[in-house]
């Protein structure tokens, strides 16, 4: 089903459950993942109840922007910037913030975050919640930002060995370790 009625949470659903019925991991169709979070797409169709479902769809976008990053796919990048902009208003700030540091650390240079977040801003994430110094894939995160890429690997391998066997769809895919790695290999600059 390639349809309109098609959601982003059911085409992450249906790529994390290949891998886990035996099947080799195959990242979910790129083209379907764009078309559904362009900036007036993207947080449509979001049901009511149960209440979990507009975490849902926020799981789906960071596992998207992570697929993007591990991709280097700047326009796509920039289109989840744009959706992530026009957030409803149920989404609370800290996690824009999040997730539009995530991306810009994926733009670099030719985005308008290229450090991810200022000081003042991470002090922010980690007093809230939002930003978890202790555990290695945020401690990545973290890391990338103050551009220490030896500790960003180190937070990586981390990382990859806690990983849990399963879960949510981008941990079965790991997105974010892929996102990571990429982001960690990169030449300082």
């Amino acid at each position: 089903m390639t349809g309109p009625s098609r959601s982003l949470e059911s085409v992450w659903r249906q790529a994390a459950l290949a891998p886990l019925q035996g099947a080799r991991r195959v990242d979910p169709p790129t083209e379907t993942l764009r078309r559904l979070t362009e900036p007036d797409a993207a947080w449509v169709g979001i049901i009511g109840w149960p209440l979990s479902a507009l975490d849902d769809r926020i799981g789906r976008l960071f596992d998207c922007h992570h697929l993007a990053v591990a991709l280097a796919d700047v326009t796509w990048l920039r289109r989840l910037h744009e959706a992530w902009s026009v957030a409803p208003r149920d989404v609370d700030e800290l996690r824009v913030l999040r997730a539009t540091g995530e991306i810009g650390l994926g733009l670099g240079a030719d985005g308008d975050r290229p450090h991810g977040w200022s000081a003042e801003e991470i002090h922010d994430l980690v007093a809230e919640g939002f930003l978890l110094p202790h555990a290695p894939s945020e401690r990545a995160w973290l890391a990338l930002a103050r551009g220490d890429l030896v500790e960003a690997r180190t937070a990586v391998e981390d990382a990859a060995r806690a990983r849990p066997a399963a879960g949510v769809p981008g941990t079965v895919l790991d997105v974010e370790l892929r996102a990571l790695g990429s982001l960690s290999r990169q030449p300082s600059g």
